[in-house]
């Protein structure tokens, strides 16, 4: 109120917030695997088949998933985010590889970010494409060949049937198998019977 009687007002409104935390927890990339092991163990990570999965986790959530290749820059892959799980494609590894993902060892490495930024610490993932069946070559051998060297025509009516192949191979001949020498790559089957006539063998390389 003034010297004259006059009366006045003010006003204020003061607008109380939620104190927001800092989120400072990084993510995590909790698996990381080849969805089909198919070498000679289920955990040498050799394969035929390249597509990887794995899982993510975070306090809040993951927003990014960064995706690279044998070292090479980082892509980022959130698209392939659903609830927590991701899985690569033969054709998308194709990609990060700039066209085909070749033969031989590789290592693919995985970063989870989330909304604040926060990484997670790379998980890694080496393993090996083989998806190149192996070949062989298979003769008789020399001293079961009674004809012309190398016509593969013989007298006896047991033989002894001797090839090559990548060293270690597995050779399956009817009921029999054997590995082919882990340096040479020489496999033999031997007191072979043949009957008169053509004799038609199959070897498989499983």
């Amino acid at each position: 109120t003034d010297a004259a009687g006059n009366t006045g007002s003010a006003s204020l409104t003061v607008t109380r917030v939620a104190v927001t935390p800092t989120d400072t927890v990084n993510p995590s990339v909790d698996t990381l695997a080849l969805v089909a092991d198919t070498g000679g163990s289920a955990s040498d990570r050799v394969t035929n088949d390249p597509r990887v999965s794995g899982t993510v986790s975070d306090n809040v959530a993951v927003t990014q998933l960064l995706v690279a290749l044998d070292a090479a820059t980082e892509v980022d892959l959130s698209n392939l985010l659903t609830a927590g799980s991701f899985s690569l494609t033969a054709a998308q590894l194709n990609t990060l590889a700039g066209g085909t993902l070749g033969q031989g060892p590789h290592s693919l490495s995985v970063v989870a970010v989330d909304a604040a930024g926060n990484r997670s610490t790379a998980r890694t993932l080496a393993f090996t494409l083989d998806s190149v069946a192996p070949t062989a070559t298979v003769a008789l051998d020399a001293a079961s060949d009674t004809g012309t060297a190398g016509d593969g025509q013989t007298t006896l009516d047991s033989v002894t049937l001797i090839g090559t192949t990548s060293p270690g191979t597995v050779v399956q001949f009817g009921a029999a198998s054997m590995a082919a020498d882990e340096t040479t790559g020489v496999f033999a089957f031997n007191g072979v019977p043949l009957t008169l006539g053509a004799n038609p063998f199959t070897f498989t390389l499983p």
